[in-house]
């Protein structure tokens, strides 16, 4: 899990290698936390360097 700034708004990041009965992903994807729980979302496709730090679009 890591926070990442993109264009001055600050979203969460998480990658999940394995999940029981999927594919193997290398995807990093964004969550948030609701009353309901955490919940996954889409991935940084167009963006690079997160794990870094640093990111670029």
């Amino acid at each position: 899990m890591r926070y990442v700034e993109i264009r001055g708004d600050l979203h969460r990041g998480i990658s999940v290698l394995k999940m029981r009965g999927s594919n193997h992903t290398h995807a990093i994807r964004e969550f948030t936390i609701t009353d309901q729980g955490l919940q996954v979302d889409g991935t940084f496709e167009v963006t690079t360097g997160i794990l870094a730090g640093q990111p670029l679009l």
